[in-house]
């Protein structure tokens, strides 16, 4: 198209020169003038006709970019917990400065800091109380994708304690990474308190273990002692003689409530003089005491791995007391039962049609998980308000979170999960659900996500319920193990969902949700929810809120903000301790309020370990076909980042097509040769 643009634009500027200069008969003008006119005029016509007829240019742009540079400044607590750290705090700064001062003809720089998260520009604060390297690493990749050319600097002194682990964040990545280590890796003298294992939940007058192992570093010969406090009182007391420079002693504690309550649970070391760290020489957790646990039945209609599976996520939680039945059933069965498990109940050989119908009657409430043993048909005339076709067929379904779910907080990490976790085996038939039941997980089908409901939650006629239209969740806790050594992730939506299922409907039309793992060191996030006398929600009133405990002495009064259909607060950080919570609104004309507890721990984890880990920045550095650098090597690495080969520029070849119209010079040139014509014409006698 182009060429016959061209054509076309040298025919008629040829034939429109032609005429004008060589049919002129007087033959006035001087041949080479004549010729120097003939040349203007074709060049003039040509252009403007090429002008209009050409489509647009199709060219080549090739750009030279600079290497980029990610400069990552580990701002954790850890950093300046060594004896050096107010040379930490000079020497950091000024290095980055006069990096970005020599390095910045040679590189694309960007400062960023991190402790739990990822931020802009350069701090010289160092107060961050949890590290994620990971999180920096996924920073480095997503802002390196677009390039082959990306470096990260990772100033550290190696310490992580959130995230995975570093090492396995980059498999396949080009991103070349230098690191810098602060810190110090000598072993000093060291009392720890490691871990603490117990259930969440303990019953008033049942002996509960407390079990909790304490390290020992640098400390042989030296005699201590440990012990546990349930709420001040000691409950446990013990010498030790420490007989080894290194050692790991596990320890178990007895702990019988006489009273209901959330109590807390201190286990401590005691400090030795020649310690540096003394602050993980205690840490604490906290219990919470019920009358009795709720009694879970699993009634399944045939033998199922489901049912196993179930039963040992339930018992692992320790929240409820979980039982396992099979056909024949009996109405004891549902004696003291707090929620029922119908494992493809009502069955299509008519097992557990009478246990549903006595647990209905008696408004206990269900978990219904369909498979391809139930019986389609009795299950809809249940009319709880979810029905489905009666086919025979099953297709498999990948479950995936519902938008818009709001009866209780969805986890963080559900979103990952549910993308990877093994698909269900579900009804093909077609689903309707009424209103009062709300889709937790729908279901994704040949990778499309689908409207078809796979757990719906709610309650018809006052019973709380939930269906599962899908078995082989023991496939996913297999999964889950296989991926992260614990069934914790994937056990957690399905205790959740009979929390949901067991917990009394509230009084209030006001419901304010707080996380479940409340730190002192992390910013307090509460969400509410309000329903007007309609039962639908509503976000129209203004919600407050008043937090109190015994170390204030005025409460801490907030406001709500106000989202989509629902509230949120973030009341930033809480000292640690028992809070109580009062939120009141006024909606309908009447005065709604709620109330609760709230728990905020005490736990730095920055502080619990303070030996840097240089064998990890060396690990990362030699993967990632980079350079390990200590903090007095900062010339060394100037130097090393300034070799030609690391500031090897890219190539970037870019095809763009552009308008002839829009390019500015050739109107210039059209009028420099119609002035520079009219001006030839014009001396010669020609106009």
């Amino acid at each position: 198209m182009q060429a016959v643009s061209i054509f076309i634009s040298i025919i008629i500027g040829g034939i429109y020169a032609a005429l004008l200069y060589f049919n002129d008969k007087r033959g006035s003008l001087d041949p080479k003038i004549r010729m120097f006119g003939a040349i203007l005029r074709f060049s003039l016509i040509a252009l403007t006709v090429w002008l209009i007829t050409s489509p647009a240019i199709s060219f080549l742009r090739h750009t030279q970019v600079k290497p980029s540079l990610i400069v990552a400044v580990d701002q954790s607590q850890s950093m300046i917990s060594q004896p050096d750290s107010n040379s930490v705090k000079t020497e950091i700064p000024e290095q980055i400065t006069e990096l970005q001062k020599n390095l910045s003809d040679d590189y694309d720089i960007r400062i960023i800091n991190f402790s739990d998260q990822v931020n802009q520009g350069l701090s010289n604060e160092f107060t961050g109380k949890q590290t994620n390297i990971s999180a920096v690493l996924d920073y480095a990749r997503i802002i390196g994708s677009s390039s082959s050319n990306t470096n990260l600097l990772l100033i550290s002194d190696g310490i992580y304690n959130q995230g995975g682990d570093p090492r396995f964040e980059l498999s396949g990545s080009n991103l070349k990474i230098y690191t810098l280590a602060y810190g110090d890796t000598t072993l000093f003298a060291d009392a720890k308190i490691e871990s603490i294992n117990s259930n969440k939940y303990a019953q008033v007058d049942i002996t509960t273990p407390i079990e909790f192992s304490v390290s020992f570093t640098g400390l042989k010969g030296k005699k201590g002692n440990i012990w546990v406090e349930a709420d001040s009182k000691k409950i446990f007391d013990q010498s030790i003689d420490i007989t080894k420079s290194s050692s790991l002693l596990q320890f178990t504690a007895n702990f019988t409530p006489s009273k209901k309550g959330i109590v807390r649970i201190k286990v401590c070391v005691s400090p030795f003089s020649n310690e540096r760290n003394s602050t993980n020489n205690c840490r604490e957790i906290y219990i919470e005491v019920t009358d009795n646990k709720p009694r879970v039945l699993i009634a399944g209609s045939v033998p199922h791995p489901d049912l196993g599976a179930i039963r040992q996520a339930i018992a692992n939680h320790d929240q409820f007391i979980a039982e396992m039945k099979l056909p024949p059933f009996s109405n004891d069965d549902l004696n003291d039962v707090a929620v029922l498990i119908a494992h493809q109940l009502p069955g299509n050989n008519g097992q557990g049609d009478q246990l549903v119908s006595l647990a209905l009657q008696k408004k206990i409430p269900i978990l219904f998980i369909i498979g391809q043993t139930s019986d389609i048909k009795k299950f809809n005339d249940l009319d709880l308000g979810a029905t489905l076709s009666t086919s025979n067929n099953f297709i498999e379904a990948y479950p995936y979170l519902a938008p818009n779910f709001d009866l209780f907080h969805e986890e963080q990490s559900w979103k990952n999960l549910f993308s990877s976790l093994p698909p269900l085996t579900t009804p093909a038939g077609n689903f309707k659900i009424t209103a009062e039941l709300k889709p937790f997980l729908l279901q994704k089908i040949n990778n499309i996500e689908t409207e078809r409901p796979l757990l719906v939650l709610g309650q018809s006629e006052g019973i709380r319920l939930g269906i599962l239209f899908g078995e082989g969740f023991w496939q996913q806790r297999i999964y889950g193990y296989s991926s992260v050594d614990n069934h914790e992730q994937v056990d957690s939506w399905l205790i959740k969902t009979i929390q949901f299922i067991n917990m009394k409907e509230p009084q209030s039309r006001l419901k304010v949700v707080p996380p479940e793992d409340i730190n002192r060191y992390t910013p307090l996030v509460l969400k509410a929810f309000l329903k007007n006398k309609s039962g639908e929600l509503t976000n129209e009133p203004e919600v407050k809120i008043e937090l109190n405990s015994d170390s204030i002495t005025k409460p801490l009064s907030y406001i709500f903000g106000k989202e989509v259909s629902s509230y949120v607060l973030d009341a930033g950080r809480l000292s640690a301790g028992k809070w109580n919570w009062k939120a009141s609104t006024k909606e309908g004309g009447e005065d709604i309020t709620s109330n609760g507890i709230l728990i905020v721990k005490d736990f730095n984890a920055e502080l619990m370990q303070t030996q840097a880990n240089h064998l990890l920045l060396k690990s990362l550095a030699h993967q990632q076909q980079g350079n390990y650098y200590t903090h007095s090597q900062w010339e060394k690495l100037f130097n090393d980042l300034k070799d030609k080969d690391n500031t090897t520029r890219e190539i970037i070849t870019e095809r763009e097509t552009e308008e002839p119209i829009r390019f500015t010079w050739i109107f210039i040139l059209i009028v420099l040769l119609m002035t520079a014509e009219w001006f030839i014409r014009k001396y010669n006698g020609a106009i």
